[in-house]
């Protein structure tokens, strides 16, 4: 079997067994307007409110109440211990998503002082009561964060839907434009494999260079294929273009084949640490390197790579808003 083939082989299993329905879902959560944002990132967390209704009679009624009548019941409590509050439905809606459909893994965002900046982080364990820090929110999440990124880098699509945001919201409708910001390859909720080309240049952006560099990079991931018994078309592949600030354009296919290939040529042409969303990292990473030798091996990257410094190519593993 040719070399290429062997490798993508590696990798077919962890596109195969994708299931986009377990994907994680996306949380917003508010910062009492940036004031609480440092020690959210400093101490590991994210909290939300309604200290009256401690965690233990939140899981009282858990254990106690059956499912369709669990919302009736928080709801219900809340009258009973925050009586002044005016929307008792929406308060016990947001606990419950906050405890319960939070899970373990999914991805929380928290804004700066008018979300200049945003942090993006992991839900890690389970729920708990903590009364460290200055923020009076006792109930709370542990999150492992790992990135920010300024509010004018983000598609303005995206950063307009968090204006309008309840101190807690599910952004998983928003999933695309997230990932398109995190990460170099994901899967997005169609099943399509992505690769994300981010442009770190400032400036306006040529037209002739930026059409030469996507026809490039297909070009030669096309030869690449061809060379190594594949024989690929990428002629399916479309195009996504977000051009704002430091732009980016996102090609996706069906087939992961091509668009693993195109992330090896644009891995080859940085030297950039590729950033993988979701379940595809670990097998993602035992491929790569061979990966982009390979390519490396077969194709004259010499053009590619000088239109690629014109325009400032980088990757989202490579860049200083990592968070380590």
């Amino acid at each position: 079997m040719p070399v290429l083939k062997q490798l993508l082989a590696k990798f077919e299993n962890s596109i195969l067994n994708h299931d986009v329905d377990q994907d994680p879902s996306y949380w917003f959560v508010r910062t009492t307007g940036g004031l609480y944002y440092d020690e959210f990132i400093k101490l590991n967390y994210v909290g939300y409110g309604y200290n009256e209704f401690t965690l233990e009679q939140y899981k009282d009624i858990f254990r106690s109440v059956a499912l369709k009548a669990r919302f009736g019941a928080v709801k219900g409590r809340l009258k009973t211990l925050v009586p002044k509050e005016k929307k008792h439905g929406i308060g016990a809606s947001q606990l419950i998503a906050f405890l319960t459909t939070m899970a373990e893994g999914d991805i929380v965002l928290i804004p700066s002082y008018n979300s200049h900046e945003i942090c993006f982080g992991v839900v890690e364990g389970e729920p708990f009561e903590s009364n460290e820090g200055d923020c009076p929110h006792l109930k709370r999440r542990h999150v492992k964060w790992f990135k920010k990124i300024k509010k004018h880098d983000l598609d303005p699509y995206f950063t307009n839907a968090l204006s309008g945001q309840r101190a807690l919201a599910n952004m998983t409708a928003y999933r695309d434009f997230v990932e398109r910001s995190l990460y170099d390859f994901y899967i997005d909720k169609e099943g399509r494999s992505a690769v994300v080309v981010s442009i770190g240049r400032n400036e306006d952006i040529p037209a002739k260079e930026l059409f030469a560099l996507g026809l490039s990079l297909i070009n030669k991931s096309e030869s690449f294929s061809n060379k190594n018994g594949l024989d690929l078309s990428f002629d399916d592949l479309t195009l996504q273009i977000a051009l704002n600030s430091k732009g980016k354009f996102i090609l996706k296919s069906k087939d992961y084949k091509k668009i693993l290939i195109a992330v090896a040529a644009i891995s080859a042409i940085t030297g950039g640490e590729i950033k993988v969303g979701g379940i595809l990292e670990l097998s993602f990473t035992g491929v790569l390197p061979n990966l982009v030798q390979l390519f490396k091996e077969n194709e004259n990257i010499r053009n590619l790579d000088e239109t690629a410094d014109k325009l400032q190519i980088t990757t989202q593993g490579s860049t200083s808003d990592s968070l380590k």
